[in-house]
């Protein structure tokens, strides 16, 4: 099997489900952890799953590593994950991209050549997202309530209220 991801996680729950996901979508995936659990999930999934220490450089002495396009990195520990990058840096992967839990922590990550992926950044990110989503299905049912009112004949029975947007501006009634 071509390996084209390596997942090492460090004991979080992430690296499994992660590898278990690229596998199922047909990626040629290669799971490593320290969790015999971990392991056991990903490998019931169908993963090439092996139980390793990941704070150990030999542990990443194998071709299929060095010749896999990604290697994600993806403990709940900064330190950790910037070490085990930096190995993976050390064996030629081509592209290194690793969990950052603290955003003081991403200029060392760049530093080192490794793409980080910010835990607080996309958070942040997301619920800024979903925020803003009942606005614009709002507005979007708003548009469609009155390309719908505009088609047909009848004059508008709306009242005021139902004429104000709920981001607080007006919808001008049709004439």
């Amino acid at each position: 099997m071509v390996t084209d991801v390596v997942v090492v996680d460090g004991g979080g729950s992430i690296g499994d489900a992660l590898a278990s996901r690229i596998a199922a979508d047909g990626g040629g995936v290669m799971f490593l952890a320290e969790n015999e659990h971990a392991v056991e999930r990903a490998s019931d999934a169908g993963v090439d799953a092996r139980t390793v220490d990941v704070g150990r450089a030999g542990t990443f002495d194998d071709d299929a590593i060095e010749r896999a396009d990604v290697a994600l990195v993806v403990s709940p520990e900064d330190g950790h994950n910037l070490l085990v990058g930096q190995f993976l840096r050390l064996r030629r992967v081509k592209r290194v991209v690793a969990l950052v839990n603290d955003p003081a922590n991403l200029d060392a990550f760049a530093e080192a050549g490794i793409e980080p992926v910010c835990v607080t950044g996309t958070l942040t990110g997301v619920l800024d997202a979903r925020r803003r989503e009942p606005r614009a299905a709002t507005r979007e049912r708003a548009t469609e309530t009155s390309s719908e009112s505009h088609e047909t004949d009848e004059p508008s029975r709306t009242d005021d209220r139902t004429r104000l947007r709920s981001d607080g501006g007006r919808v001008e009634p049709h004439e």
